[in-house]
């Protein structure tokens, strides 16, 4: 595909309209990488991270919150990122600015949807970073919980 053509302010204006469709989009991309790669995702990965802007005017996203970069003193926004073995993208989230990382991976958030792998995939598991892994309790429809590494 030769998006050479597309100026950015195209691209800019379909950003609403994409996002809107974030989940039909992922899900579908998701997918088509599995069927590609022949992805086998019985392990993801989880982390956090912070992105600050230069701008003290908080939103419904950008917010202050802990900052893991020192800039205390500006907005923010959290991204949740889940990624594959390999490293390839599976999902992701983002969260207001004053998000504490463990309640990222709460399981009635839409988007990363941790507990829908692990029951997808049967024997999936989650490696996550000590912030995320203590507060993160995935439902088990056998009636066992979830063992903590």
């Amino acid at each position: 595909m030769n998006l050479s053509h597309v100026g950015y302010n195209h691209l800019y204006r379909a950003l609403d309209v994409i996002a809107e469709k974030k989940e039909t989009l992922e899900q579908a991309l998701f997918e088509r990488e599995r069927s590609l790669f022949n992805m086998q995702v019985d392990v993801v990965f989880y982390d956090v991270t912070t992105f600050y802007f230069e701008s003290t005017s908080a939103d419904s996203l950008k917010d202050f919150g802990f900052s893991k970069d020192g800039k205390f003193e500006e907005v923010q926004v959290v991204l949740g990122l889940i990624t594959d073995c390999e490293g390839r993208p599976v999902g992701y989230e983002l969260f207001p600015g004053d998000t504490f990382d463990g309640k990222s991976t709460d399981t009635d958030k839409r988007g990363l949807k941790l507990h829908e792998l692990h029951q997808s995939e049967r024997k999936g598991r989650g490696i996550f970073d000590q912030g995320q892994r203590d507060s993160f309790k995935p439902k088990d429809t056998t009636g066992n919980e979830d063992e903590k590494p």
